[in-house]
């Protein structure tokens, strides 16, 4: 019996932690770029970078932007749009300017 109550604490255990960890992790856009959505390109720097593009939910398209060092870009393309652009490893200023230029 001892035993059986063990194992029941250690699943228990393993079935919180996945659960905590999948939760934590937000749904953001980039998560669903096939590579048919993405080129490679060079940035003003010579960086390598991937730029991707896709339609998601009612029409809206996404402009997805990922640097080799971890930066990131993700958001709507239209500037009405209420929902924000994430960003990694830049400044707002830069992140924006980068939805501008891909985008338009």
């Amino acid at each position: 019996m001892q035993v059986l109550r063990q194992i029941g604490g250690v699943l228990c255990s393993v079935a919180l932690a996945t659960v905590s960890a999948s939760s934590a992790r937000a749904w953001t856009p980039g998560d669903d770029f096939d590579d048919r959505h993405c080129r490679t390109e060079r940035d003003q720097g010579g960086d390598t970078v991937d730029v991707c593009r896709a339609i998601y939910g009612r029409g809206k398209v996404y402009l997805g932007v990922y640097w080799e060092d971890g930066s990131s870009v993700v958001g709507p393309c239209s500037t009405s749009d209420p929902e924000p652009i994430e960003y990694k490893g830049m400044s707002q200023r830069d992140a924006q300017s980068w939805v501008d230029s891909y985008c338009r």
